[in-house]
């Protein structure tokens, strides 16, 4: 109860539901590829509520009662079971996210990138959430630690790597490898860091850069290059001919 507006609800997901009334299921229908308006109320007119059913579980059955091609009814049969799939899958999503320090709009963006694989491509590695915007190494090794995947494999140690480099304060774009050494102990936890290997991991995978001996995450170290670049490139355009 909310002193100024009185009852108010909160929930914590929500998912698209099937429409129920038949107007409602011939616009659904129209969606999908290939169905315009006649096709859809074609549809509508022989199945009625259970048209969606129907295209779903019987759809050669449909294709023969209401002319439509098979290749058609293919596609609308897939894109039917895909957006029911996507109830499912958002649910879990949801479920995985909640209460663990994740934007709150960071479900939807997951379902919008990853569509129906989104739960397996979590469970096998959360560290993709980090290509998110606002989602860091602790919020996804805690998930990653939830889900009881191995404390030791090389895709935690690599993601430990970048974290460290990442989170070094000391205002330089390059730290040297015993900085990385110390930084990754402090967050590695549960188990004994593979430096060498996942440096070596992280540099192949192009999330980091490395510069005699020095090294710096993969978007810090282009971001200082295209500065310098734009530097030399304005400081030469004041240069005349004879080098003044």
């Amino acid at each position: 109860t909310h002193d100024s507006f009185g009852t108010q609800f909160k929930f914590s997901s929500f998912v698209a539901s099937e429409p129920t009334s038949l107007a409602a299921i011939q616009r659904y229908l129209q969606k999908a590829p290939g169905i315009g308006p006649q096709l859809a109320a074609k549809i509508v007119g022989e199945y009625g509520t259970s048209s969606l059913e129907a295209c779903r579980e019987r759809p050669t059955e449909v294709e023969i009662k209401c002319g439509i091609k098979q290749s058609v009814m293919a596609d609308l049969r897939n894109t039917l079971i895909r957006n029911k799939r996507l109830e499912k899958v958002t649910m879990e999503v949801e479920e995985l996210l909640h209460g663990r320090g994740f934007p709150r709009t960071l479900a939807t963006k997951v379902i919008e990138r990853w569509g129906v694989n989104a739960v397996d491509t979590l469970r096998e590695n959360p560290f993709k959430l980090r290509s998110f915007h606002g989602v860091g190494f602790k919020t996804c090794d805690a998930l990653y630690a939830h889900l009881g995947l191995p404390m030791d494999a090389m895709i935690r140690q690599v993601q430990c790597v970048l974290h460290a480099i990442e989170s070094d304060i000391s205002g330089s774009t390059w730290i040297a490898k015993q900085q990385i050494a110390d930084l990754v102990n402090r967050n590695i936890g549960g188990t004994k860091p593979r430096l060498e290997e996942a440096i070596i991991r992280a540099c192949d995978e192009g999330l980091i850069r490395e510069r005699g001996g020095w090294f710096a995450s993969a978007d810090a170290a282009d971001a200082e290059s295209s500065m310098v670049n734009d530097i030399y490139s304005a400081v030469m355009e004041t240069v005349s001919d004879d080098g003044f």
